[in-house]
């Protein structure tokens, strides 16, 4: 995928500078298959049961999503599950460790008491434009040209939708011409 976004986003995983990260380099991995609740796509933090690997941030997407959505939503949904991660390890300083317990006891002091929601708010409310950037960059490469305020417009749209809030209900048509643009995957 193209620009510095998502590398920034998961830069985390592959950075030692423990000046910066107080618990050094963590492990990403991406994996395609089947995602555990049947969603397009899904970010499981270290030591989540459902998290096969256990000592890894896993990001899943799901086979039968990649075959059959745009190149444009498949990059919004790498670029999201990427920004999970981000988030994730942010969480990991924060709380100065990976233990599933002490992580979770750390989620349940949310004010929803839902990690991926929490994260969603956050996307919505501060990463709505890095992120309608990186999306016109990858569009651009597949002769794709719309504005940034058409992603901005499209991202504030589907993050309210996630969300299931009518804070921002325009946004709509440009969700719909992502959501249905040409499939060109490179």
């Amino acid at each position: 995928m193209e620009g510095d976004i998502l590398k920034e986003f998961i830069s985390r995983y592959f950075s030692s500078s423990s000046s910066l990260f107080p618990l050094g380099e963590l492990n990403l991995t991406w994996t395609i298959g089947t995602t555990a609740d049947g969603s397009n796509a899904e970010t499981l933090p270290i030591g989540v049961p459902r998290n096969e690997v256990y000592d890894e941030v896993e990001i899943r997407l799901s086979q039968e999503f990649l075959d059959s959505n745009s190149s444009t939503i498949i990059a919004l949904t790498m670029l999201h599950e990427a920004l999970h991660a981000k988030l994730i390890a942010e969480v990991y300083d924060e709380v100065g460790t990976t233990d599933f317990f002490a992580l979770y006891a750390y989620y349940n002091d949310f004010p929803t008491g839902n990690l991926d929601e929490e994260q969603e708010m956050q996307m919505m409310n501060q990463y709505t434009d890095d992120l309608a950037i990186a999306l016109q960059a990858y569009d651009q490469t597949q002769g794709i040209n719309n504005s940034a305020v058409f992603y901005s417009d499209a991202l504030r749209y589907y993050f309210t939708t996630l969300l299931e809030l009518s804070i921002y209900n325009d946004g709509g048509d440009e969700y719909t011409d992502i959501y249905t643009s040409a499939k060109k995957c490179n």
